[in-house]
């Protein structure tokens, strides 16, 4: 299908947009921004977490159907809300990829998925940085977390569980100058 998206794009002349909405969520737009302001330096290394327990849900987003493409995906497609942020900060360009699956799990077996519960993927972008993506949708519970780093420091978002506004809340520690080595923490924030 990827194929014939790109082969459409091309034939029609038209732009295909993936709508990804994590991407714009507050954290990693102002990560986008600060990086692309130079406060990161050069991208070197970048983690996305979404871990979503969808057991007490599944029945309705698969329409009690077992043959429903959510029942038969593999569990690195699931990887949109983790993976797209980080590309979209960075604005690289991924060169490789390798994937990997959790188990299949007993919570996965009941949800009526054929599926493994949790992927990763590990990126190399077109600079020889690396991403390293995890995702699912048969995870005991929820996480929703990012982290990139580059030449001057590092940018994370607090976890979705924790006490200060979760992923909404982002810590900074980054060097004015690449080799510094003498940046303080900062938290930053992100509503708009």
């Amino acid at each position: 299908e990827a194929v014939e998206l790109i082969e459409a794009v091309e034939r029609t002349g038209k732009k295909y947009f993936y709508a990804e909405n994590y991407c714009y969520m507050g954290a990693p737009k102002k990560m986008r921004e600060l990086y692309r302001d130079g406060e990161l330096g050069e991208f070197e290394y970048g983690e996305g977490e979404y871990l979503h327990n969808c057991e007490s849900i599944w029945h309705n987003i698969t329409f009690g159907d077992p043959d429903h493409w959510r029942n038969l995906m593999h569990a690195c497609y699931y990887c949109t809300h983790s993976i797209g942020p980080l590309i979209h900060i960075s604005g690289l360009r991924p060169v490789k990829v390798s994937g990997f699956e959790v188990a299949y799990n007993d919570r996965m077996y009941r949800m009526g998925a054929k599926a493994a519960p949790i992927g990763l993927e590990i990126i190399t972008l077109e600079n020889g940085a690396l991403l390293k993506s995890v995702h699912g949708i048969g995870c005991a519970g929820h996480s929703i977390w990012f982290s990139v780093n580059g030449s001057k420091g590092r940018m994370e978002t607090a976890r979705e569980d924790a006490e200060n506004d979760d992923v909404r809340t982002l810590y900074v520690n980054c060097d004015e100058n690449e080799g510094d080595n003498n940046s303080k923490p900062r938290e930053v924030s992100t509503w708009d």
